[in-house]
C-alpha cells in the first residue's frame, strides 16, 4: 500500500451573468491524500473540483466531488484507490462591474501670461472596475487629484498616471491592454508551398485588449505571449479552398493564464507568399 499527498485545484466553468466578473476562487483544503496499492497511487498527479459560476451575480459557495487525474489530466477511476476527502467545500467570489469616467483635477499655475481651461484629457476616457456590490454602487468616477501640477508650464503636456494607485479599498480595474513585439506572433498552418510574414504598423507592435482582473492581469509579461494566426483555421472558418498571394487579416489566438482572455477579437495582417 501506499500513501501521498497531491494538490486539489479548481477548474471554473462557465460564466458570471452579464455586468459580473469572477474574482477569486477558493477550497477548504488544498490537498488531499490518495491511499492504495503503489501501482495505482503513482498514476496521480493532482485532485480538481469543478465550480460552476454559470449566470452567477452572488459569491457561489458549495460542496463539490473530488476528482483524481494523471500526469495527462485524465481522469482515474480506480475502486483500489481511496481519498482522505471525496468532497470539499469551495467558494468562487463574484464581483459586480462598472464602467467609471476618469476626472482628474488640476494643481499649480502656469507661468505668468498663461492661463488653463482646467480641462485633462484622459486616454482612456473610462475604466472598468469590480467590486462588492456595496462598495461599487455609490462610485461615479475615478478621481485623479494629486497628479497633475502645471506649474511653469506654457504649453499643452502629457503625464502618465497609474489609475490604480486611485481606486478605492474593494477596488480593481477589469481590463487590460498588452503590446507585444513581433518575434511573439507567428504564422501557422499553412499550406504546403507558401509562406507568412506577419506585417506590422508603423511602431511594430500589436496590442491585445485583454480582460480579467487586475492582479491577474497585472502578472502577465507581454514578452512570455505566443500569439498565433492559424492559416489553416483562417480558410475552412472563411471557406476558402486555395490561399492566394497578398495580405490578410487573420483572427489571433493567445495563450493566458486562467480567468483572463481576450476582451474582442484580434486580428494580424499576414502576407502570404508562395515558395
Amino acid at each position: 500500500m501506499s500513501k501521498i499527498q497531491v494538490p486539489v485545484s479548481i477548474d471554473v466553468v462557465n460564466e458570471p451573468a452579464a455586468g459580473f466578473v469572477l474574482g477569486t476562487t477558493s477550497t477548504a483544503q488544498n490537498v488531499i491524500i490518495v491511499s492504495g496499492p503503489e501501482s495505482e497511487v503513482s498514476r496521480v498527479d493532482h485532485a480538481e473540483v469543478e465550480i460552476n459560476v454559470e449566470n452567477a451575480t452572488s459569491d457561489v459557495n458549495i460542496s463539490l466531488p473530488v476528482r483524481i487525474y494523471d500526469a495527462d489530466n485524465n481522469p482515474i477511476n480506480s475502486p483500489k484507490i481511496t481519498m482522505s476527502k471525496n468532497e470539499l467545500s469551495a467558494t468562487a467570489t463574484i464581483l459586480q462591474t462598472k464602467q467609471l469616467p476618469i476626472s482628474c483635477t488640476v494643481n499649480g499655475s502656469l507661468l505668468d501670461g498663461y492661463v488653463t481651461d482646467g480641462e485633462v484629457e484622459t486616454d482612456p476616457a473610462y475604466v472598468r472596475i469590480a467590486g462588492k456590490s456595496n462598495t461599487i454602487k455609490n462610485l461615479t468616477s475615478i478621481m485623479i487629484d494629486d497628479a497633475i501640477d502645471i506649474t511653469g508650464y506654457e504649453k499643452d503636456f502629457s503625464t502618465q498616471v497609474d489609475i490604480r494607485d486611485y481606486l478605492p479599498d474593494g477596488v480593481t480595474l477589469v481590463d487590460n491592454a498588452k503590446a507585444t513585439s513581433p518575434e511573439h506572433i507567428h504564422a501557422t498552418n499553412l499550406p504546403d508551398g507558401y509562406s507568412g510574414e506577419i506585417v506590422f504598423d508603423d511602431d511594430d507592435t500589436l496590442t491585445l485588449h485583454l480582460k480579467g482582473l487586475e492582479n491577474a492581469l497585472s502578472s502577465i509579461d507581454p514578452n512570455a505571449l505566443v500569439v498565433m494566426a492559424d492559416v489553416k483555421k483562417y480558410m475552412e472558418d472563411s471557406d476558402i479552398s486555395t490561399l492566394k498571394q497578398g495580405t490578410i487579416d487573420i483572427p489571433v489566438t493567445v495563450t493566458l493564464p486562467d480567468d483572463t482572455s481576450l476582451k474582442e477579437k484580434t486580428t494580424v495582417t499576414v502576407k502570404i507568399t508562395s515558395d
